[in-house]
């Protein structure tokens, strides 16, 4: 894994643990791929779109919401392949 690439997924658990008070047991390689607003993060669509808005602070990035609708933005793993692509484009 790239430095880079940790840093986003530090930054996202952070995010998580500190800001909507997800269990930080539950921030494991493990569960990178599982549904925030599965039964294991139980995370709200309002918990969500807080996330999606604080990502685009942090990150100073714009996501395309139809990212949201389908489902690329619901998973650790997915959030961070979001951010190095708008990243990159926005390089580009």
């Amino acid at each position: 894994m790239t430095n880079e690439k940790q840093n986003i997924m530090d930054a996202i658990t952070n995010i998580l643990t500190s800001k909507l008070k997800v269990n930080p047991d539950l921030i494991n390689e493990e569960n990178y791929d599982n549904a925030l607003t599965g039964k294991v993060f139980g995370l709200r669509s309002l918990d969500l779109m807080y996330l999606f808005l604080e990502i685009e602070k942090q990150f100073n990035v714009r996501i395309d919401t139809s990212k949201i609708l389908n489902y690329e933005f619901n998973t650790i793993n997915g959030i961070t392949e979001l951010i190095l692509c708008t990243e990159a484009k926005s390089l580009s």
